[in-house]
Formats: C-alpha cells, sequence, structure tokens
C-alpha cells in the first residue's frame, strides 16, 4: 500500500523518503526506482542505541513537514523522534486489526503498549485501514479521537479480468482448462491459516474432482516440509501447486475462479481480496477484520477455523449458474471501482496530508 501510494502522490506537492527500519526488503528498490530516497537502518535488539540515533539523523536532515509512521515499532520509535525533533505533523498508521497474544511477540505487545499510552500524545492523527482495528485499538487504550479510517486502494487498470490468462496458467501447471482453480495467496504463517485452507481443500476435491488449489506466497513451496505434511496427510499432492513468492500475481488471480483467504486472526485490511475482486474473481474470506465489509454481498464470509463452512461456501460458488456467477465477478470489480480505488485512495492521503492539524 505504501508503494502504491508513493506512486500516485502529486510530486507538484509532496517531496516523500522512506525510512526502513530493517532491511530494504522486497520493496525498497522499487521505491528507489520512482525516485524516492531510501534509507534502511537494519535494526536489531544489539544495534538499537546507534540505528535510532541514526534514524532521529535522518529525519533531523531531512526537515519534513510531515512524519507518517506505517506499522507499531515505525510508529513507537519514529513518533518519538520526530515528536522530541519537534516535527511539525505526525501521522501514525495502524495495519493490524487484532492483538492476538498467539500471533504477536511479547516484544509487539509491549510496543503497542507503549502506543496506546504515547496515541495521546505524540500523533496528530492515526490512519487505520480497517474499522475494525480502529474499534480494538481504541479498547487497547489508543486515543479514540484521533483515528480516521481510509481503505487500501488497488489498482482497477493492473487488476482486470482477463480472459486469456487462463488458459496459458492451465498450461503453465499442465492442467485442464477446464479445472476449478480456487487460490490462497499468502505468506505461510499460522495467522494464514493455510492448514485449514488444506483441510477445506479436502472436502472440497472429493465433491468436485476438477478442483486444483493454487497455493502462492513466502514459504510456499515444496522445501516447506510441514506444508507438504498436510498436502500428504489430506491427499491432495495432485491437486495443489506450490508456486512460491512472485511479485506480480495479477495473471494468476485473473486465472482463478475464486479467491480464498482462510486467516485465522490479525487481519486489517487484506489487499489480495481487493485485487481478486477488482479482477472480477468472488472472494470466500474468514471473518477478520474488514474482509466481510471488503466483499459486502459480492462474496462469501464465514467463520474462523471452520473448515467445514469455508469448503461448503466454496462449493457454493463453484456450482453457481455462469449466469450468476458472471453476476457476482461484475459486482466485486464495481464494489472495488466505486469505494476502494487507489487514485481516490490516493487523494484521501494527500488531503490528510495537506490538513493535518
Amino acid at each position: 500500500m505504501l508503494y502504491k501510494l508513493l506512486c500516485r502522490l502529486d510530486s507538484n506537492v509532496f517531496i516523500p523518503t522512506v525510512i526502513s527500519l530493517t532491511s530494504y526488503g522486497v520493496y525498497g528498490s522499487k521505491i528507489k526506482s520512482l525516485g524516492v530516497s531510501v534509507s534502511a537502518l537494519n535494526m536489531s535488539f544489539f544495534n538499537f542505541p546507534v540505528c535510532f540515533i541514526r534514524l532521529a539523523y535522518l529525519i533531523h536532515k531531512s526537515k519534513p513537514c510531515i512524519v507518517h509512521t506505517w506499522m507499531y515499532h515505525a510508529d513507537l520509535l519514529g513518533g518519538i523522534c520526530a515528536h522530541l525533533l519537534r516535527v511539525p505533523k505526525i501521522c501514525w498508521c495502524i495495519r493490524n486489526s487484532g492483538l492476538s497474544t498467539k500471533g504477536n511477540k511479547l516484544s509487539t505487545r509491549i510496543v503497542v503498549y507503549f502506543c496506546s499510552i504515547l496515541s495521546h500524545v505524540i500523533p496528530n492523527i492515526i490512519i487505520s485501514c480497517s474499522n475494525k482495528a480502529v474499534s480494538n485499538h481504541i479498547s487497547f487504550g489508543y486515543s479514540p479521537i484521533k483515528f480516521l479510517t481510509i481503505s487500501n486502494g488497488f489498482d482497477v487498470n493492473k487488476f482486470f479480468p482477463n480472459k486469456y490468462y487462463r488458459p496459458k496458467f492451465c498450461r503453465l501447471l499442465n492442467i485442464s482448462n477446464s479445472s476449478k482453480l480456487i487460490g490462497l495467496i499468502a505468506r505461510y504463517d499460522p495467522q494464514k491459516n493455510h492448514h485449514g485452507f488444506l483441510e477445506a481443500a479436502s472436502i472440497v476435491s472429493r465433491q468436485c474432482p476438477s478442483a486444483n488449489f493454487i497455493l502462492v506466497g513466502n514459504n510456499i513451496d515444496y522445501n516447506n516440509k510441514e506444508l507438504i505434511s498436510h498436502i500428504e496427510k489430506y491427499d491432495l499432492k495432485n491437486v495443489v501447486h506450490l508456486l512460491g513468492q512472485i511479485s506480480d500475481v495479477s495473471y494468476i488471480i485473473s486465472s482463478l475462479d475464486i479467491l480464498v483467504s482462510s486467516s485465522s486472526w490479525g487481519e486489517g485490511f487484506p489487499n489480495v481480496v481487493g485485487e481478486a475482486m477488482s479482477s472480477g474473481v468472488p472472494c470466500v474470506v474468514t471473518d477478520v477484520g474488514d474482509s466481510s465489509f471488503i466483499v459486502g454481498k459480492t462474496g462469501l464470509v464465514v467463520p474462523i477455523n471452520d473448515p467445514n463452512a469455508l469448503s461448503q461456501n466454496i462449493l457454493y460458488l463453484l456450482n453457481k449458474s455462469a449466469k450468476d456467477y458472471l453476476k457476482l465477478s461484475r459486482n466485486a470489480r464495481g464494489r472495488v471501482m466505486h469505494y476502494f480505488n487507489i487514485t481516490d485512495v490516493t487523494k484521501k492521503y494527500e488531503n490528510v496530508y495537506i490538513n493535518i492539524n
């Protein structure tokens, strides 16, 4: 989302600089290619004092009108630095809907505790991508008067229905073009609940033999022994395709019949759901974060950690008539264009930057 925003900010008004507390990551080079200055501190527990001083130096050097921090650790450290340096406007960002003790480290929960205290003092405004996240963080002790929700935005010119992608994709996988393709695009992480997805897939596969399951993301490959063991457990090795991490998933998403988000906790506003909808692909999502709000009436929402409900809703979509499926597809794309168009979302961020007080 940060990258998409930087691609579209009005360069006549805004001159952005990006500082990563850790590494350059996947998007560092992409952001640099936009002509944006990017620094990476590679901060760790052991070099924290030196990196914190460097962070303060970089902020001081750039003399910003606004410091917009993006996630918990950045909110705390960047917020403190900006406050001490008397930066005129400070904006925090919340990207996570909840703070599960199961899914977050103790250190992260401690950071959030201090953020909740300092939220009353440091930021002028706190932008959240999720309405659910706002209510959850207020219950954690965050200032209730500083929140503004801006949903994630999607490039409808990049993610769109394309009938030419699917035949090529099926040939690549060496499967029939008439196969039903169900996708889960997410890094391998307990939060994403791949195990629950595979259990649901086993039920779907028994009732719909033409179903194939497309998994994409970091550590989604045949070297992941834990993932392979679950695929073998449910006898899915002939219908599950592990594609690993792919930078551009637009052609994969457009090839799918259904996109699934099976997360168990923590999602704020899952990008892949909006990308699928923009591509005209109906979604089945678990009721986490703002997923139900994103899909509206264009997809289906199921309880978390309920593989049977997940499988039955997947089958329900697979069994829809071509006419009803096409209506869902068009409505899904229409909802993104109306509510989550990246151009409109960028304007909202720009208005915040200009009007923040």
